[in-house]
């Protein structure tokens, strides 16, 4: 039989019922072919209602009704701790005896399939505390002193929630407070029942089957469709919607915090190198060889190449020269050429970590050998603060043209992006209205070697942007990041000193969220240290303020998000990503 005709027959057995009995209560249990296949006789259902022959009604009632683990107990005719108790009962036993797993044991799993404790493990720390039972000095598991009675003797154990979980699967009234025990052990749940009332529409005697006829492609080349009276089409019932492309969250606040750094007039750096060198992530940043952070513990290093030339052989520091072609035969090389540390840099760099030197007299450096071949590791980048470097290494002579080495020189009037907030003094050091600033951003991923929970990644977003100019303060810093987070909607803001290697002063930041009703810290700032900027070219009197934070954690803010493997990884959603709503002002 086709489909349109178990629709059909549907139809009119309800339609018969109806007549007959006035209103169904559970529409599955009078028709059981609906409850086993909704999918074809609901669009039966929904055409009856459209015409209002129907009417329908979907109540929901709360059940109370024993679960797996319940069925479980009952099979086996006893508790967990009833198990353990019956045991421990017949004399004493070993506690690693008793708490032993059964061989080919499956491992004990929660409603989502994470690993839990074994119930007999549970049972036993539960028993414990209750005084039923206790470990002697040898190990031994006996009966505890709430059973001992003064002559001597050892009282029975009564299993009072197994005998209760018993009286309800009997259907029996069960005490309050041993509902509410089986409850929290989950030996019963609730289960939410859907029944679907029909009753008699306003148009319940005009109901018939005769022109119940679908128009098809084979009626049309047959000419069929003439003989046929066709069913009236209905364009008022809401259709399924097709599924939605939508940004991802990190994506949607990723672009919205661009738009705002270019309204700014920022220029985005180029940050597609995910493979650096050590020389441009750490050692540029004025990071000692022998910091932390250049570790294996929290670094990624390249086995192949291990160094910045493919075709090096690294012998020892002394013998690095190497030779680069004239031309690039192909992207690798390109690439790879790229990687390779600027032979110009190198004893300037060098200098100022051994002890600062002709380049950076005002600095001591960190008094120790600066290695070649350490600096010539190859990495997945630990931050796009390496590509600030590589953009600042380039600027001197465009700053010179820029300022044309006056700087006493006025800047002229430039409207902001927006007006300043009112009673926000520090806004009138903001240098986003100074057209003698230069201004960079980026927004790309970094690679840590983390270790991976709920708030870290490997792999995650970092922001960060650097404004150049001569004589910047921390007024400055202070003014320009508050203005900067002003655009994206954060006003409550809050500085705290600490340390960096690169930047001096250093301070993280703070902001208030208004759903936790705290501050809490976003991100890091500070002054790049004459080390860094020095040696790159830049002059001494021209400072970059500059301040940093990862995308994940305010796009977690912004979408209620708690783990961030739900935000970013293989275990997003798609239905989460199309339904998620992101609360960023938009300008």
């Amino acid at each position: 039989m086709d489909t349109d005709k178990l629709r059909i027959e549907f139809q009119k057995n309800v339609h018969d019922f109806l007549r007959q009995n006035n209103k169904i209560e559970d529409l599955a249990s009078a028709f059981p072919i609906y409850a086993t296949n909704t999918e074809l006789y609901h669009p039966a259902l929904q055409s009856l209602q459209s015409k209002a022959i129907v009417t329908v009604e979907v109540k929901s009632t709360t059940k109370m009704t024993i679960s797996k683990e319940g069925e479980s107990c009952l099979a086996a005719g006893h508790t967990p701790e009833g198990e353990v108790m019956d045991i421990v009962m017949k004399g004493p036993i070993q506690k690693t005896v008793l708490l032993a797993p059964a061989p080919n044991a499956p491992q004990a799993t929660d409603k989502k399939g994470k690993k839990v404790q074994d119930p007999r493990t549970v049972a036993f720390f539960a028993l414990t505390k209750q005084k039923l039972i206790e470990t002697d000095a040898d190990g031994n598991v006996v009966v505890g002193s709430s059973l001992k009675q003064a002559d001597g003797t050892t009282k029975p154990f009564e299993d009072t929630i197994f005998l209760a979980l018993q009286q309800f699967a009997k259907g029996e009234d069960v005490k309050p407070e041993l509902v509410k025990e089986l409850t929290k052990k989950n030996y019963i749940e609730k289960q939410i029942i859907k029944s679907v009332v029909l009753a008699k529409g306003t148009a319940f005697d005009t109901f018939t089957t005769e022109e119940q006829v679908l128009l098809t492609n084979q009626m049309l080349l047959t000419d069929e469709w003439k003989t046929h009276t066709f069913k009236e089409k209905n364009f008022t019932v809401p259709a399924d919607l097709p599924k939605w492309g939508k940004l991802h969250p990190l994506q949607e606040m990723r672009s919205h915090f661009r738009r705002v750094f270019l309204r700014l007039g920022f220029t985005e750096m180029f940050t597609r190198r995910y493979v650096e060198s050590s020389f441009w992530n750490f050692d540029t940043l004025f990071q000692a060889q022998s910091h932390p952070c250049r570790d294996i513990q929290d670094t990624f290093f390249v086995a192949s190449p291990t160094y910045t030339m493919p075709d090096q052989v690294l012998d020892a520091p002394c013998s690095l020269h190497p030779s680069l072609p004239a031309q690039p035969k192909n992207e690798l090389e390109r690439y790879y050429m790229g990687l390779d540390l600027p032979e110009e840099l190198i004893p300037r760099i060098q200098q100022v970590h051994e002890g600062g030197g002709d380049v950076c007299s005002d600095s001591l450096g960190y008094r120790y050998k600066w290695n070649r071949a350490e600096a010539s590791k190859v990495i997945l980048r630990t931050h796009t603060t390496a590509m600030s470097t590589r953009t600042l290494s380039t600027l001197n002579e465009g700053l010179k043209r820029v300022w044309r080495k006056n700087p006493s020189s006025q800047s002229p009037e430039r409207p902001l992006a927006h007006p300043p907030i009112h009673g926000e003094a520090c806004l009138s050091h903001s240098l986003l209205n100074d057209a003698h600033s230069a201004r960079f951003f980026s927004i790309d991923r970094v690679y840590r070697n983390e270790t991976v929970d709920k708030t870290h990644l490997a792999e995650f977003h970092q922001l960060e942007g650097f404004v150049v100019g001569r004589g910047l303060n921390v007024a400055h810093l202070i003014g320009t990041i508050t203005h900067f987070f002003a655009e994206v909607g954060m006003t409550q803001f809050k500085f705290q000193p600490t340390y960096n290697p690169y930047t001096e002063p250093s301070m993280e930041m703070h902001a208030y969220h208004p759903i936790l009703k705290k501050f809490i810290e976003i991100g890091n700032s500070g002054i790049f240290r004459e080390e860094v900027m020095v040696p790159l070219g830049i002059d001494k009197d021209v400072r970059a303020i500059a301040w940093g934070f990862g995308l994940e954690r305010p796009s977690m803010l912004q979408c209620d998000v708690s783990e961030i493997g739900a935000l970013f990884g293989g275990k997003v959603d798609e239905e989460w990503v199309r339904e998620s709503v992101m609360k960023i002002p938009h300008k």
